[in-house]
């Protein structure tokens, strides 16, 4: 009774949930909303949301990490990390790279990110066969230039075929990887920015559509066959790759990070060796070879729609579960040896 007291006690006016992310409001974060209503307001006494990248830990509180970024958690001070109950990561992959940087493996879950049901879903429409769709950061590390690279390729063969290209219009930095192909061939201003309408000019089948809203994207993934996912660095995990499959359209991945774990099982596994712009232009030209019918993409984006952001909550709810338990069960065992 006395450990049941002294724990409700500990609850009620320390509890606290440890979020990581960047430039995210915590009320959206992981629909952080959601997990307070499933009960842990009341059930805790209260609960404090912080947005940091893992280095706000407070003794004697529960201390839950989710990882947001490719680069949160990793290097966790160890004086911060004894406080820490759970480290939530977003694929196997990073839960790999925590381990090498000296989380326990019992503190490590992996819980993949979700989409968002109601803008990303498959409609029955006329898909273009010969289509590409790219949607994310244009800088180097995304492996734009290993792309359009290969789609120069793509196009000496298949002249009809195109290659859509959604995102910011970015600044480059000499070290960004591509950025001396760009230079040299004229495609970069005196702001160091693409100059998207040059490269249209010499190969018409690209279309640049900047920034678009994600209910646009999610139309465009439903009009194209394939989407390219061709970081150089390896992904925590690709969003991109679940939305884009969760409208039938079809992942062209490199062979590293995260990646493969976004594809579904029904999808064909077209990977490429990443920044090899040849070994992509292939994997594009046997894409097209495979010509995914509407089941297939029907079946595809069936799998890809059960990786919801309510799914991603309620892991992350019953970790916090667990996590409260294993506290109040070593509170228990605490107690009954200190009598």
């Amino acid at each position: 009774m006395r450990a049941a007291l002294e724990l409700a006690q500990f609850i009620s006016r320390t509890t606290e949930l440890v979020l990581v992310a960047e430039k995210i409001g915590s009320p959206s974060f992981f629909g952080i909303t959601n997990v307070i209503e499933a009960g842990y307001a009341p059930k805790l006494g209260h609960l404090l949301l912080h947005v940091s990248r893992g280095d706000h830990v407070t003794p004697g509180c529960f201390n839950v990490i989710v990882q947001h970024g490719p680069h949160h958690i990793l290097g966790l001070k160890e004086i911060n990390l004894k406080h820490v109950d759970a480290v939530i990561c977003v694929s196997k992959f990073s839960a790999m790279q925590q381990l090498r940087y000296g989380i326990p493996r019992r503190k490590l879950q992996v819980v993949p990110n979700g989409i968002d049901k109601s803008v990303f879903w498959f409609k029955d429409e006329i898909r273009t066969s010969k289509s590409f769709i790219y949607a994310g950061h244009i800088r180097g590390y995304k492996g734009i230039v290993t792309m359009l690279r290969a789609f120069f390729e793509v196009l000496q063969i298949y002249p009809e075929a195109t290659l859509e290209i959604y995102g910011e219009n970015m600044v480059w930095s000499k070290a960004d990887s591509g950025f001396d192909w760009l230079l040299d061939n004229d495609y970069l201003d005196v702001n160091l920015r693409i100059i998207w309408s040059r490269i249209i000019k010499d190969c018409p089948g690209i279309i640049f559509g900047g920034e678009v809203s994600q209910n646009t994207l999610s139309t465009q993934f439903n009009r194209n066959s394939f989407v390219v996912c061709a970081s150089v660095i390896p992904e925590t995990f690709g969003l991109v790759s679940l939305e884009a499959q969760a409208c039938g359209c079809i992942p062209i991945y490199a062979r590293h990070g995260g990646y493969p774990e976004t594809i579904m099982r029904s999808a064909p596994k077209l990977t490429f060796e990443p920044g090899n712009h040849r070994d992509l232009a292939l994997t594009m030209l046997n894409a097209l070879k495979t010509k995914p019918d509407l089941v297939r993409n029907k079946q595809v984006a069936s799998e890809a729609s059960r990786y919801t952001w309510d799914r991603t909550n309620t892991a992350i709810t019953s970790i916090i579960d667990r996590v409260i338990k294993r506290k109040a069960f070593l509170m228990r065992l605490k107690s009954f040896f200190t009598k």
